[in-house]
């Protein structure tokens, strides 16, 4: 006789696959809609959180600028993003909008490069550059 056929084996449901690149790419747009918020906010010490590379000197002059303005609204549009490893870029247009302390509206909207880097598990913007 042949031998009996051994139990069915106990199979594990396969585990979720982690999407990795999926994870990077709603992090930084998170991190970009937490600069956007900030400006909107204008919050020095939200926006020092997003772009950690900023000088004090640089947060000082960006406090002077935002107390010139009753309102303050950025967007970011068109945003191409580009992971390579520990390191992104967001290529995008910045839209910037605003009214001054003393009521005039202004505004532009500048091709721009976000350079960002990934530490600590978390992604940051390191600098920025504008067209």
């Amino acid at each position: 006789l042949p031998p009996p056929p051994p139990p069915p084996q106990q199979t594990k449901p396969a585990a979720p696959a982690v999407d990795a690149r999926g994870a990077d790419m709603a992090a930084i747009r998170e991190l970009l809609r937490r600069y956007v918020e900030a400006y909107r906010a204008r919050d020095i010490s939200a926006v020092a959180r997003a772009m950690p590379t900023l000088t004090q000197q640089q947060l000082s002059a960006l406090e002077r600028d935002f107390s010139n303005f009753r309102s303050y609204h950025v967007e970011i549009a068109d945003e191409r993003i580009a992971i390579d490893g520990a390191a992104a870029t967001v290529t995008c247009r910045v839209v910037r909008s605003f009214v001054s302390r003393t009521g005039a509206d202004g505004g532009n909207t500048v091709p721009s490069v976000f350079h960002l880097r990934k530490a600590g598990g978390a992604w940051v913007i390191e600098s920025l550059q504008s067209r």
